[in-house]
C-alpha cells in the first residue's frame, strides 16, 4: 500500500490522506485531523508519482472543505533530479 511509504503512516489519523488513490471514497467531517506530512519527505519517499496522487488529493480537498498545501509551494523547494 502506497501510504505505508509515509513516515506519519503509523501515527496519522487524518481520513483523508494525499497518497490514498481512493480519497474520494473518505470521508471528512469538519474538525478531523489533516495531514501534517512534510510533503518534501513524502515525494522523496514516492517519486514522481506523488505529483498525479497529490493532483488528485487537492480536487478532493476542494469538494470537501479539506485544508491542503498547495503542491507549487513545497514543489519549488525539492530539487528534482
Amino acid at each position: 500500500m502506497l501510504m505505508e511509504r509515509c513516515y506519519k503512516f503509523n501515527i496519522c489519523s487524518a481520513p483523508i490522506c494525499p497518497l490514498d488513490p481512493d480519497c474520494r471514497k473518505r470521508v471528512y467531517y469538519e474538525g478531523d485531523p489533516l495531514c501534517k506530512a512534510d510533503l518534501k519527505r513524502v515525494y522523496g519517499a514516492v517519486g514522481p508519482e506523488f505529483e498525479k496522487l497529490y493532483e488528485n488529493y487537492v480536487k478532493v480537498c476542494l469538494e470537501k472543505g479539506v485544508k491542503f498545501t498547495p503542491w507549487r509551494k513545497v514543489k519549488n523547494e525539492i530539487r528534482i533530479w
